[in-house]
């Protein structure tokens, strides 16, 4: 029953007017305490399209309240496939919920209908699950009863506070972010008043968005961001805020999606807030399930990462015991041999902390011998945060392995430079690089050794010798085939100039029957191929000197970048040369373009070539960033000569190179 519609029934069966005035007062005091005690155990309906809650009204079901301008939407929510439902708030008009806050992070419900979001006469938000239990509450009271209510911002904030005094601010979702943290108001910092920090937490996977290990603080009394593990361990840290950007993220002050990034401090609390830099691109920050901090902007649909800090093997315990990560692939996280992951769901869901166990335990104690060790090459590591690591007072490789497999309990171990370590128990931060990075240590993984798998191993380099052999036989075929039939397989793509015999030219135009036209030094005709593929054949006149011509304008159909120009120049370096000189480089544009091009987007464009083939990664734009400075929204330095071109520039032994410094981030999930 409506409020309005029960005032109405009450105002409509009051009591008759009597002279006994005593009766009256007592029987109206009887009404208004009929009143008080529907709008305490009675609850009204919301009203379809509102952006409050008042002191009454329960949000169940699928019931939600909207922003005024539509932006946000709070209500009951289930991440992924997961059947467990929070109360969340979310970017309302897109079609996949991107949600921005969660109340019941560690609190499920399994049943919304049945459960209630409430706001009582005291100001306290609660919510009650399906046995009318409470599981999350606002933990906050206003000084005045009855005098409150719960509203829904366009910014993403809700709020509780007094109906006579919009100031008076009793709770507030701001001060208690999740993992994300919203433009116009959102902030990370140090409530004074309450000695607590505003920090975010990322939730623990894509279905679960309990609080994760990992987090982002602000430190009281300092202005660095840091990532913390656990709450304790620094591993990433922004640097000090110098009034523009920070010390170890300076590329921040040239972030054109955001804007008013500035650090408030007061009596009441020190903070970080910022605001959108385009009105039309969306733009969020959040602490991402793998513990990086990344930037996020809505483009056509999507959201697109757009910068993130640190890597993702420079996340504390990112793989977890027994995990190693591996920067340029994904998943990003892999079990040593012989382990497995742990929570296998959890690493679907790009989750890894867990870490990995192992299939089975190693043959110590009764027999030494049943133990041997992976050599696993290219790891790098730092002994402080692997996990129990142990130096030995050894002089050899061989008894540093011995010394481990004295220890049951000894896991690994690695030898280098008359140093060695032997791990206990669990590993942890272990990162595999490149096949061509020079840095990194060979790590020995012990496992179970056994005659099955010496067996295999036979079988297997037996295998592939025998493979190796059937393997050339095939490709000896092949070749032979392929040299007889050349002309027949010859689809007309490939970029080499190709010979092929007389006699299949001779057969492809029917005996040079059909003539095309003719040319300075020779005849054309119509051929067809085996494909069906038409092609022209000229025929030379002087064999000796047309040849030569003929070969000449064949070869001269940017011809590829690798190849020098007629003066001698390498076009690469050239580009990067005319850079550095600050020289115009529209004349460096394909003769075919008849100069028809606009200078300025030229000039964008080789530099952008130039920085994205620099010899130190770190000096490497984003995709991200190389779009922007594409579409003219951020500028590019002059691009220092990459050192591999230096060989090429015409007079790099007379001219000293001057490096600009100019930084470029170098980390995205879409990159």
């Amino acid at each position: 029953m409506d409020i309005n519609a029960f005032m109405y029934v009450l105002s409509t069966a009051s009591p008759p007017v009597s002279n006994n005035m005593y009766l009256r007062s007592k029987k109206t005091s009887l009404y208004l305490l009929v009143l008080l005690l529907f709008v305490l155990f009675f609850e009204t309906r919301l009203n379809e399209g509102t952006n409050v809650i008042t002191i009454g009204q329960t949000l169940s079901g699928n019931e939600t309240i909207s922003s005024e301008n539509g932006a946000f939407e709070l209500g009951f929510f289930t991440p992924g496939k997961s059947q467990n439902y929070y109360i969340g708030i979310w970017y309302k008009s897109f079609a996949n919920k991107t949600v921005v806050w969660v109340a019941n992070r560690n609190h499920p419900v399994l049943n919304p209908y049945n459960s209630k979001l409430k706001l009582f006469p005291n100001g306290n938000l609660v919510l009650l699950d399906e046995s009318r239990i409470q599981i999350w509450s606002s933990n906050s009271t206003s000084e005045t009863d009855n005098s409150t209510l719960a509203i829904l911002f366009d910014n993403g904030n809700f709020m509780t506070r007094d109906i006579q005094d919009s100031s008076n601010v009793i709770w507030q979702s701001f001060d208690y972010p999740t993992d994300t943290w919203l433009p116009g108001g959102g902030k990370v910092g140090y409530n004074k008043i309450k000695k607590k920090k505003i920090y975010l937490t990322p939730w623990k996977n894509a279905e679960d968005p309990a609080p994760s290990i990992f987090s982002l603080e602000l430190e009281p009394n300092r202005t660095s961001h840091n990532l913390m593990y656990n709450r304790t361990i620094q591993y990433w840290s922004t640097g000090e805020w110098t009034g523009t950007n920070f010390v170890v993220v300076p590329e921040i002050d040239r972030n054109s999606y955001i804007k008013n990034l500035k650090y408030i401090s007061n009596v009441n609390e020190s903070k970080f807030t910022y605001d959108i830099g385009f009105p039309k691109i969306l733009t969020r920050f959040m602490i991402d399930v793998t513990g990086q901090l990344r930037q996020f902007i809505f483009r056509e649909g999507q959201w697109v990462g757009f910068w993130a800090r640190p890597g993702h093997c420079e996340v504390l315990k990112f793989c977890g015991a027994f995990g190693t990560c591996n920067q340029l692939k994904e998943p990003y996280c892999n079990c040593l041999q012989e382990y497995e992951p742990k929570v296998s769901k959890n690493w679907a869901l790009g989750e890894y902390t867990d870490g990995c166990i192992r299939r089975s335990s190693f043959k110590c104690g009764v027999g030494r011998g049943e133990d041997t060790f992976l050599s696993i090459k290219k790891m790098r590591f730092s002994f402080q945060d692997t996990g129990d690591a142990h130096s030995l007072d050894v002089e050899s490789d061989k008894e540093c392995k011995s010394a481990c497999l004295r220890n049951c309990s000894c896991t690994g171990y690695v030898f280098n430079g008359g140093k060695c370590v032997v791990w206990n128990g669990e590993i942890y931060n272990f990162e595999e690089l490149a096949p061509a990075d020079s840095r990194g240590e060979v790590f020995h993984l012990r496992i179970t050794k056994s005659k099955k798998a010496s067996k295999i191993i036979v079988w297997i380099v037996v295998g592939a010798i025998g493979g190796s052999f059937i393997l050339l036989g095939m490709v000896t075929i092949v070749l032979l085939r392929l040299r007889k039939r050349k002309l027949g397989d010859y689809d007309g793509k490939a970029g080499e100039l190709m010979l092929f015999k007389y006699k299949d030219i001779k057969k492809s135009t029917d005996d040079f029957s059909e003539k095309l036209g003719e040319g300075g030094f020779g005849s054309v005709f119509k051929g067809t191929l085996p494909n069906s593929t038409d092609i022209a054949v000229k025929r030379l006149k002087n064999l000796k000197q047309g040849e030569k011509q003929f070969r000449a304008e064949i070869g001269k159909q940017g011809r590829r970048n690798r190849d020098l120009l007629e003066d001698g120049d390498y076009f690469p370096a050239l580009v990067a040369e005319k850079l550095s000189k600050g020289e115009e480089v529209l004349k460096l544009l394909d003769q075919k373009l008849e100069g028809d091009a606009v200078s300025s987007e030229v000039d964008r464009a080789f530099k952008v070539a130039c920085w994205c083939i620099q010899d130190d990664e770190k000096n490497r734009p984003t995709m991200g960033l190389v779009i922007q400075i594409l579409e003219g929204i951020s500028e590019a330095g002059i691009p220092p000569i990459p050192r591999f071109l230096l060989g090429f520039t015409g007079d790099n032994k007379s001219r000293p190179i001057v490096y600009q410094q100019y930084t470029f981030d170098t980390t995205s999930s879409s990159s």
